[in-house]
């Protein structure tokens, strides 16, 4: 009985080792095998190969991208600065080698004005002249009313028109008026000594600056610093006199003018 148990269990583990050896042996042969070209096929590697584990100092991806694109916005500023400066290089270079073009008149032809500050055209369209005070920066037309204190809504339209003062005289008295927020924007800083023109347009009157005050506006009636009525005394005879509002109506700038004769 021992023994029949004793060659069962032999058999039980010849068995068992048969399982185990045959699929070794097969394994080890597909090993030793040479592999054909044509049955071959491209080698991935692992995510895990430690060969290509990126450093703990590189970028993710989306920090590469911002990087990249802040680096290409960078060069395009770069050559677009570049191109400015070669073009302000360029434009000094040409204004070294010629004199800058005058302005051309497209009315009359004149290289000394532009067409907006064209004494003949202001002219033709009924006014006296143009009023310019260089150092400030006045230059516009003026159109004369007779009789202001009859004409008082035309000399109002005129003063509120662009480009457009108004003169008149009264007494001796030759004034040109317009708005604190229009041409004469900058009379407040005219000082004794300051050039000023009438521009005819087939000649021009030099005149220059012989007083600055700061006057009142009675109901249209124009007042000096002290109170008088400009129109019955001597007070700027022969010349012209600026005025505009002072902050309002009441409080004004009166500007006088003599003409120069060489």
């Amino acid at each position: 009985m021992k023994k029949i148990i004793s060659i069962r269990a032999l058999l039980i583990a010849l068995m068992l080792v048969l399982t185990f050896a045959i699929p070794a042996l097969v394994s080890a042969q597909n090993l030793a095998a040479p592999v054909d070209v044509a049955e071959a096929s491209p080698i991935e590697n692992s995510a895990e190969d430690p060969a290509i584990v990126p450093s703990k100092t590189t970028p993710d991806d989306s920090a590469l991208t911002d990087e990249i694109s802040d680096s290409e916005d960078d060069t395009g500023d770069l050559a677009e600065d570049s191109v400015e400066e070669a073009v302000e290089k360029t434009t000094e270079a040409e204004v070294v080698c010629e004199a800058s073009p005058s302005p051309l008149c497209d009315y009359c032809g004149s290289k000394d004005h532009s067409y907006a500050y064209c004494a003949q055209r202001a002219i033709d369209n009924g006014a006296v002249g143009r009023w310019s005070i260089p150092s400030v920066g006045i230059n516009v037309a003026f159109y004369y009313v007779d009789r202001i204190y009859e004409n008082v809504a035309l000399g109002q339209r005129i003063t509120d028109a662009w480009d457009s003062a108004t003169y008149y005289t009264y007494n001796g008295t030759y004034v040109i008026a317009d708005h604190s927020n229009q041409e004469f924007s900058a009379l407040k800083y005219v000082s004794v000594g300051a050039e000023a023109y009438v521009d005819y347009g087939s000649y021009q009157q030099k005149y220059v600056c012989t007083k600055f005050e700061y006057g009142h506006n009675d109901d249209g009636t124009l007042l000096d610093a002290d109170y008088n009525v400009i129109y019955y005394y001597d007070y700027n005879d022969g010349g012209i006199t600026c005025y505009t509002c002072n902050g309002n109506s009441y409080n004004i700038i009166l500007v006088c003018f003599q003409p120069v004769y060489d």
